[in-house]
C-alpha cells in the first residue's frame, strides 16, 4: 500500500508512546489531506492500525478512518484512489497531527459504512461501463460471486440477440480451440463457478466456451457491449 504522509512538523512531547494500535484518534485543526490541501480533515477521526517509527523523524501512524469521516471523502479522491489501486478508507499521518478523542461510532459503523463505499466505488474507474456493471449488481454482496454470475446470466439471457458473431479473445489452453477463432454463439448453456458462463456455439462444429473468452465481432450491436461488459466484470471479480 503507497503511504500518504503528512509533514513539516517539528517533534513534540506528543510520540509513538503516547499512541497504541487501536486507540480513537482526532486530527488536529488546521491540518489537510496529504498533497490534497483542497481537503481540511481539521476534526476527522478514525482508529490508529499500525504504528511505523520513522527513524528520528515524528513517528508516523495508519489512521484507519471511522464511519463518519469516510462519508466525508470526496467522491473523486475514492474513484482516482480505486483506479490507481490505493486503500482511501485508510491513511497516514504523523503522530505530531493528532490526538486522542473519544470514539464517535463503532466498528459495525465502519464495516457498513465501508460496504456501502466499497460498492458504490468499486466499478466507478470504468466510467459509463463502470455504472452499468455498477446498476447491474449494487443489490448484491461484492463476495457474491455466484448470486452475480446469476444474475448475469438472467440479464444477458434477457437482452443478448442470439445467434451473433464472436471471436475469442483470450489466451486458450484447448488444442482444439484458438485465439481469434471465429464461432456463432447460439445460447447460454450453463453458469460455472469457476470459468463463469459457459455459452454454446458452433465452428465446423458445436461447442461449449466460456463468454468471458468472447468477444462480439459486430462492435456497432447492441451485444457488443453486454459481452464486453461481462467480461470486463468477470476479468475483476
Amino acid at each position: 500500500m503507497k503511504k500518504l504522509f503528512h509533514s513539516g512538523h517539528t517533534p513534540s512531547d506528543t510520540d509513538s508512546a503516547a499512541f497504541r494500535v487501536g486507540d480513537s484518534v482526532r486530527v488536529k485543526e488546521g491540518e489537510c489531506y496529504p498533497d490534497v490541501p483542497d481537503i481540511d480533515i481539521s476534526g476527522w477521526q478514525g482508529r490508529i492500525t499500525d504504528i511505523d517509527p520513522m527513524n528520528d523523524a515524528p513517528p508516523v501512524v495508519g489512521l484507519a478512518w471511522d464511519s463518519i469521516a469516510l462519508r466525508s471523502l470526496p467522491a473523486w479522491l475514492i474513484e482516482e484512489s480505486v483506479e490507481k489501486g490505493l486503500d482511501w478508507s485508510e491513511i497516514y499521518l504523523e503522530t505530531t497531527a493528532l490526538e486522542h478523542a473519544p470514539a464517535r461510532d463503532c466498528a459495525d459503523d465502519v464495516r457498513q459504512t465501508l460496504g456501502k463505499l466499497e460498492a458504490l466505488y468499486r466499478w466507478s474507474f470504468l466510467g459509463e461501463q463502470g455504472s452499468r456493471i455498477h446498476a447491474l449488481l449494487a443489490n448484491l454482496a461484492a463476495n457474491d460471486t455466484m448470486g452475480q454470475l446469476l444474475t448475469w446470466e438472467r440479464h444477458l439471457g434477457a437482452t443478448l440477440k442470439f445467434p451473433f458473431e464472436a471471436k475469442v479473445v483470450e489466451f486458450q489452453e484447448r488444442d482444439w480451440l484458438r485465439t481469434g477463432d471465429i464461432l456463432q454463439v447460439l445460447g447460454l448453456e450453463i453458469v460455472d463457478d469457476f470459468y463463469g458462463i459457459i455459452v454454446h456455439c458452433r465452428r465446423r462444429e458445436t461447442l461449449d466456451v466460456p463468454l468471458a473468452d468472447l468477444e462480439c465481432t459486430d462492435k456497432q450491436s447492441a451485444n457488443y457491449d453486454l459481452v464486453t461488459d461481462y467480461a470486463v466484470w468477470f476479468a475483476n471479480r
